[in-house]
């Protein structure tokens, strides 16, 4: 079949998805995750914008901090952590000076009760971002989901789709509420129930074999179903915080 003019690089990356086994979003979102956390320790640890971005974050979410410690520049993260830590040594020490001193704010400090005053000193230490990582991860998974939405009645979208390991769950939702129709709707609905009764055949043989009756049987590419049913209804093993 010829390229239409809109079958761009994004549904050529979101049909090739596909073939790489977990759900295509998953992939595609992880990949720009990990996008950003090589230009953070590369690029971006002197450019003002991305500073201020990530110190209104408070830094990365726990699942992409530790993974910025196993791909990143030990020098780069020292830079970016203590940045951030000097930003919460100064919202203590400057909530506690407004406290006890008599001028500025100290007044409104002294003022709040033992209770009151130690959410308003909590608040000053919360983010007013969502980590940086995890926003372009969904911006991406969001993008992806318009374009596989607009491409599904495509015949080699949907063959790929119908031999892969589909949408997880999370990312279903997503496609779902953006589904623009009852046709492209119906269309989805088939392709992933098809993926998950043929998981869902694969999980039974496997827990048959499980049964100390059929152990002795070889093990086929119902192996790592188990694996396989984790990630389609949790999402993929590092995608961070959940969806």
């Amino acid at each position: 079949m010829p390229d239409t003019p809109s079958q761009h690089t994004s549904y050529f990356e979101v049909r090739d998805a596909f073939g790489r086994g977990s759900c295509p979003l998953c992939n595609l979102a992880v990949t720009a995750a990990d996008r950003y956390l090589k230009r953070l320790v590369a690029d971006s640890v002197t450019d003002p914008d991305t500073r201020l971005d990530f110190a209104a974050a408070h830094g990365l979410c726990n699942p992409h901090a530790w993974q910025l410690v196993d791909g990143g520049s030990a020098s780069s993260i020292a830079i970016l952590y203590r940045s951030l830590l000097n930003d919460a040594l100064r919202a203590l020490e400057a909530g506690e000076a407004a406290r006890n001193e008599g001028s500025g704010l100290g007044w409104l400090w002294r003022g709040l009760t033992a209770q009151t005053a130690a959410p308003a000193a909590a608040r000053e230490l919360s983010p007013s971002r969502t980590c940086p990582a995890c926003r372009a991860r969904d911006e991406r998974a969001a993008m992806m989901a318009g374009v596989l939405l607009d491409h599904l009645a495509d015949a080699d979208l949907s063959d790929a789709y119908r031999t892969s390991d589909g949408l997880c769950l999370p990312h279903l939702r997503l496609v779902l509420g953006r589904t623009p129709n009852a046709d492209a709707r119906t269309r989805l609905v088939a392709l992933q129930r098809d993926v998950w009764r043929r998981l869902d055949g694969e999980l039974a043989e496997l827990i048959r074999k499980f049964d100390y009756r059929f152990a002795h049987e070889p093990v086929g590419t119902e192996a790592d179903a188990w694996l396989r049913a984790v990630a389609a209804l949790a999402a993929a093993r590092d995608y961070g915080v959940p969806l």
